[in-house]
């Protein structure tokens, strides 16, 4: 037999794990347990569970949940749990994730992001639109506009949206 036979001439598997999140609920597991095992099961503390080796769940929820892996073999079984936060991506997390600099500016304004963006608008203290162009590079050329208090306007792929405050010297 693969593990040994009936007097038990293998280890029991011990059971641990990571996982990661994308920007959705979507979670990452990665077995990392010790010993050799004939069967795996995940419960990822939601109803929804897997026998896959390094499985990939999506959470329907923000929450709090419990995940646990069982990995066994002839000899025996072991049980790792562990509490996993699946948090939404919210508008203030896509606000996290975009800085703009200088600030105030003088002709130019630097976008640092992780996101994927599609367009920019620049809109006025009154509020009207004065630029709109699609996004090509993480530098906005400013030095046309006077002076003034400006909201930057980034749209990304998946269309959401952020105003970001910015001043002109």
């Amino acid at each position: 037999m693969k593990y040994g036979h009936a007097n038990c001439e293998c280890d029991v598997p011990i059971a641990t794990f990571s996982s990661s999140q994308n920007e959705e609920l979507t979670h990452f597991f990665t077995y990392e347990g010790l010993e050799d095992y004939d069967t795996i099961s995940w419960d990822f503390g939601d109803g929804n569970s897997s026998s896959e080796n390094n499985p990939t769940h999506i959470f329907e929820t923000s929450g709090t949940y419990e995940v646990c892996v069982t990995a066994s073999n002839d000899c025996g079984e072991d049980t790792f749990c562990t509490t996993v936060q699946a948090t939404l991506e919210t508008e203030e997390y896509f606000k996290n994730q975009t800085t703009i600099f200088p600030n105030p500016a003088k002709d130019l304004i630097n976008i640092q992001t992780n996101l994927s963006l599609e367009s920019y608008s620049i809109y006025n203290y009154l509020g009207q639109k004065i630029i709109a162009k699609d996004y090509t590079e993480n530098k906005i050329d400013i030095q046309n506009l006077p002076s003034g208090n400006y909201f930057l306007e980034i749209v990304d792929q998946k269309n959401r949206s952020q105003k970001i405050f910015f001043r002109k010297e």
